[in-house]
C-alpha cells in the first residue's frame, strides 16, 4: 500500500507524490509530536476569548454614555473569565497527570509555573482568590463611574469596594489584606486583570516548555526536509489509502477522506527559536530575509549578489568570528547567501563540530542545497 502527498484548495486535491507506507509510518510519529504541541498551545485560548470579551464589554460600557445594568453585565463576563481561569488551569494538570503520571518531572514544572505567579505577584494572588469569592459572594465589581477629564475626553473607571471585599470573604491571607487595605475605598480592578491576564499567559509558556526537547526539533527537521522538495510547504497532507486516489475520488465528501496534515509552519517556527536559543554560540548572515539583517549595509552597495564572497562578508561584518562554512549556493527558491559565523572563543576543531550540529537544521529552515 502507497500513501500520497496531496495539496488542498477548495474544489480539488492535487496529487504531488507518492511515498511507501514504510516511509509514511516512519514520519508520522513526528508529526503526532506536533499535533501534541498544537493541541497544548490551544489550551489557553478558553481563557484568552473570556478575556478578549471581558475587555470588549470594557470599551462598549467606556465609550456609552450611560447603559442600564452595565454592572450586572461585567460582572457576569469577569465571573466567565474567572471560570475560564479554573478550567484553564484544571484542564493542564490533568492533561499532565494523565500523560506522564502523578510523581512526574512534568507535573512538577506545572506546580512550579503556578507557584512562580503567584508568589511573584500580587494581582494574580488576588485574582486567585477572588474566583472563589464570586464563587460565593455578591459580585467583584461594585459601581461604575463615568466622566470628562480636563480635556474633554471620556473617563470610565470600574471599581471594586475594598472593605467589601474584606468582609465578605474570609479565606483572604495576610498580605493580600494589607494589599487590599492599601487602595482606596472604591478601586480600580482592571489593572489587576490585565496583569493577571499576563501571568497567565506566562504559565502557558513555561508549561509548553515540556515539550521544547532535543527529539522534538529533531522531528521538526524531519519534517521539514520532507517538505523541502515543495514549493507551497503550508498544504502538505497524507492521503490515507492508495484506494482513495482514483477516478471517483473527486466525487466523495471531503468528510470521508482521512489527511494527516504536516504543520511545516509550526516546524520552521520552532527550529528558527532552536537556532536562536543558541546565538551566543554562532550566528546565521544572510542576505534577502528576516534571519539576519546585519548584512543590509552591505548588500544595498553591491551590484549583485553574484559579486559577494564570503571572505568580503567576513571582513565587512565582524572581525569578532571564525569562519567556518558559507553557503555559496542559493536558497532553492530565492537568491539569497548565508553563512555561518562562529564565536572566536571557540578553537577550530569545536567550531567545525557546532557547525556539523547546526548546519543541518540551518539548511533545512533555509531550503538550503548542497
Amino acid at each position: 500500500m502507497y500513501r500520497y502527498f496531496v495539496e488542498l484548495s477548495e474544489k480539488s486535491i492535487g496529487i504531488l507524490k507518492q511515498i511507501s507506507e514504510e516511509d509514511y509510518q516512519d514520519i508520522l510519529p513526528h508529526i503526532k509530536k506536533m499535533s501534541n504541541l498544537e493541541v497544548d498551545k490551544k489550551r489557553i485560548n478558553i481563557i484568552k476569548n473570556a478575556y478578549n470579551e471581558l475587555m470588549s464589554l470594557y470599551d462598549i460600557i467606556a465609550s456609552d454614555e450611560q447603559n442600564l445594568n452595565e454592572d450586572i453585565s461585567i460582572n457576569y463576563k469577569l465571573s466567565a473569565y474567572l471560570s475560564a481561569f479554573k478550567k484553564f488551569t484544571d484542564n493542564w494538570q490533568t492533561h499532565i497527570t494523565r500523560t506522564f503520571g502523578k510523581d512526574s518531572d512534568e507535573l512538577k514544572m506545572f506546580k512550579a509555573a503556578t507557584a512562580k505567579q503567584f508568589d511573584n505577584h500580587m494581582a494574580y494572588r488576588i485574582m486567585y482568590r477572588l474566583r472563589n469569592y464570586d464563587q460565593h459572594c455578591y459580585g467583584i465589581i461594585s459601581t461604575i463611574q463615568k466622566s470628562l477629564g480636563n480635556n474633554g475626553e471620556r473617563q470610565c473607571f470600574i471599581l471594586s469596594n475594598r472593605d467589601e471585599l474584606l468582609t465578605s470573604f474570609n479565606d483572604w491571607k495576610s498580605e493580600e489584606i494589607e494589599f487590599l487595605k492599601n487602595q482606596e475605598e472604591y478601586f480600580e480592578i482592571f489593572p489587576l486583570i490585565k496583569e493577571f491576564q499576563q501571568c497567565i499567559i506566562e504559565i502557558q509558556n513555561d508549561l509548553l516548555k515540556v515539550h521544547m526537547n532535543k527529539e522534538l526539533y529533531e522531528s521538526c527537521l524531519k519534517i521539514l526536509k520532507m517538505a523541502n522538495s515543495f514549493e507551497n510547504e503550508n498544504y502538505i497532507n497524507f492521503a490515507s489509502t492508495e484506494q482513495e486516489i482514483n477516478l471517483e475520488f473527486y466525487k466523495m465528501p471531503q468528510k470521508t477522506l482521512n489527511f494527516t496534515y504536516m504543520n511545516v509552519p509550526l516546524c520552521k517556527c520552532l527550529i528558527a527559536r532552536f537556532l536562536k536559543a543558541n546565538e551566543r554560540v554562532f550566528e546565521i548572515i544572510c542576505y534577502g530575509t528576516d534571519i539576519s539583517r546585519r548584512l543590509q549595509d552591505v548588500a544595498e552597495e553591491q551590484q549583485s549578489f553574484e559579486q559577494v564572497h564570503c571572505t568580503q562578508i567576513i571582513n565587512d561584518i565582524s572581525n569578532n568570528a571564525t569562519f567556518v562554512k558559507c553557503y555559496e549556493k542559493r536558497n532553492v527558491f530565492n537568491d539569497e547567501i548565508y553563512a555561518i559565523l562562529i564565536n572566536s572563543y571557540y578553537s577550530k576543531n569545536e567550531a567545525e563540530n557546532i557547525m556539523n550540529e547546526f548546519s543541518e537544521y540551518i539548511n533545512a529552515l533555509c531550503k538550503i542545497t548542497n
